[in-house]
């Protein structure tokens, strides 16, 4: 029995072979981000060389809060705490292995970032293929805008990561229009996963603009675009000349305890993936 079980539940050939093939390519896109921001500095004054005057007043900054000074009270700071918050762990590691060393260390964290900031790129184009991820990332990874403010610590690496990462989330979200509503456990996981994956999103686009108060902007787009696009999706998904059902309609209706939709996962999968208008696809609809 478990044998059979392993041989249904066991990934087909051409599954293994996706998989294999799409790490390879954050691999790839990685290694290629990481040394095309490192070669730089190397080949100049070096990871102890000075470099852009912006990341030596956040590290230092940084440095004085670790050690008791706040920012906007003992010194003063044009950007939101979130740069200072995240290079407090290299400033506190100073105390170990001094300053310069803990100010190469945080360098070569922001390369990192820089290299997971190129492979959210290819995530979030993974669903129009891999070649399109492939491009996509190792297009960021050799972008000169990208390379200069990946190289050091400035606020630029931490801002877009949090900004691709929202848009990441929301593009592999689930859409009402694109999945049929399930029944079940399996209704209730995509529901909640969907609803997630969009809170998360939303998540990571406020802590954007707690590094780089500029990221509301993007920030403001990305919601804009998500409401359009369910909007138009829906309107393009309803029959003409139907209206929408309103909720409490759905609700009455649709509850039939040996229908379609006789579990509670039904409703919750539709009301987070937007209640379907009369007459279309999903939970039955009767009227009584």
């Amino acid at each position: 029995m478990e044998s059979a079980t392993w041989m249904i539940n066991r990934p087909s050939p051409g599954t293994s072979r996706r998989t294999a093939t799409w790490i390879i390519v954050m691999v790839t896109v990685a290694t290629t981000a990481f040394a095309v921001r490192l070669t730089p500095v190397l080949a100049g004054g070096g990871l102890f060389g000075r470099g852009n005057y912006d990341d030596g007043v956040y590290y230092t900054a940084a440095a004085g809060f670790v050690h008791g000074l706040m920012p906007y009270r003992d010194f003063l700071l044009l950007h939101p705490p979130g740069i200072v918050l995240a290079l407090a762990p290299f400033a506190a590691l100073a105390d170990l292995v001094g300053e310069p060393t803990a100010f190469a260390v945080a360098r070569i964290g922001f390369m990192i970032i820089g290299s997971a900031n190129a492979v959210l790129v290819a995530v979030a184009l993974r669903r129009l293929g891999l070649a399109a991820a492939m491009v996509g990332g190792l297009t960021y990874a050799v972008f000169f805008p990208a390379v200069y403010v990946e190289h050091t610590t400035l606020l630029e690496p931490l801002a877009t990561g949090f900004l691709l990462g929202a848009v990441s989330l929301i593009g592999s979200a689930p859409r009402s229009h694109a999945v049929e509503i399930p029944s079940g456990a399996r209704a209730f996981r995509s529901a909640h996963t969907g609803l997630l994956r969009m809170i998360m999103a939303g998540v990571l686009l406020g802590v954007a603009t707690a590094i780089k108060v500029w990221g509301v902007v993007p920030a403001v787009a990305m919601i804009a675009w998500v409401l359009a696009t369910s909007v138009g999706a829906e309107r393009s998904r309803r029959p003409p000349g139907t209206r929408p059902v309103p909720p409490r309609s759905v609700c009455r209706s649709s509850w039939r305890p040996h229908g379609r939709c006789g579990d509670w996962s039904c409703l919750l999968s539709s009301a987070a993936r937007g209640w379907p208008a009369a007459g279309s696809s999903g939970c039955t609809i009767s009227p009584g």
